[in-house]
């Protein structure tokens, strides 16, 4: 038998979403933030990302353990509600430059469709984040105490 009728009809289109603007705060900056390299690379993420970093102040209730910069995904502009900053997205230079990226990268995927173009996160980006992290700074901090061997070697392998 078959059934009469099919599958219901919608009555209306659905309504059209309203597109909302994120905010992105910077909260945990500490006190030398201009010279905080964890702070300047969320700084200059943000420049190269075209996404903007509002004040976040301190988050020390959503994350104790964190003591330099942290991505925090806000209210959307404008809104007056109040209620606090929103989750914590990213903390450390290394993962709010990755966020911005990532969000980049989505930004830019809705804007275009399709977009073929080198992705803005990439695994050779996340290689020189960790070779930065783990053997740069290390060896540049070495360096600034007298101990340049440790720099040299780290520099070989860029070589």
């Amino acid at each position: 038998k078959k059934k009469k009728g099919g599958p219901p009809k919608p009555t209306s289109p659905p309504a059209a979403a309203t597109a909302v603007t994120p905010e992105f705060l910077l909260a945990n900056v500490p006190s030398d933030g201009a010279s905080d390299p964890c702070t300047l690379k969320a700084c200059m993420a943000s420049v190269l990302f075209s996404i903007s970093l509002s004040n976040g102040g301190a988050c020390a209730d959503e994350l104790p353990f964190v003591r330099g910069p942290a991505l925090l995904y806000g209210p959307p502009a404008g809104d007056s509600s109040g209620g606090g900053s929103g989750p914590v997205l990213a903390f450390g230079g290394n993962g709010i430059l990755k966020a911005l990226a990532l969000l980049a990268e989505r930004a830019r995927c809705n804007d275009h469709g399709n977009v073929e173009s080198a992705p803005v996160m990439s695994a050779a980006m996340d290689d020189w984040l960790e070779f930065e992290r783990c053997r740069l700074r290390p060896a540049v901090a070495a360096a600034s105490s007298g101990d340049s061997k440790a720099l040299e070697s780290a520099l070989k392998v860029v070589e």
